[in-house]
């Protein structure tokens, strides 16, 4: 989304729904956001069963449910600041957009490899 702009396209392209003329990047950034829209949902709602699950498995549902709330508001405030620090330095928001997706990306690599060392395989037996 942060390379989509009015500059992406002909400007003479565009479709026409009624008497209204709607122009190709808008077309293709509401293509774009519904599938950014999809692919989040197809993500975040199993992953958020399954560390609710979790929770209630160690701790209570209730509890389970507000450390999730704290974890998240806290990650919240904590983006939030950084993106109006980012917003005071004058940094661009498509720098700030290429910023955070890179930190998410990282942040996300180093959890996977972090679970990767962590987890213990058993030995199957034909291995022996």
């Amino acid at each position: 989304m942060a390379f989509i702009s009015r500059d992406i396209g002909p400007p003479s392209l565009a479709f026409h729904v009624g008497n209204i003329r709607v122009p190709a990047y808008m077309v293709m950034t509401c293509i774009l956001l519904a599938y950014i829209g999809a692919m989040s949902g197809f993500f975040v709602v199993p992953m958020n069963a399954l560390l609710q699950h979790r929770g209630h498995v160690l701790l209570s549902a209730g509890h389970s449910i507000a450390v999730q709330n704290f974890s998240e508001n806290l990650s919240i405030l904590l983006m939030l600041s950084s993106y109006a620090i980012l917003i005071w330095l004058n940094v661009t928001i498509t720098a700030i957009i290429v910023f955070f997706s890179i930190f998410l990306v990282g942040v996300m690599s180093v959890i996977i490899q972090r679970h990767r060392t962590n987890h213990v395989y058993p030995v199957s037996s034909q291995a022996r």
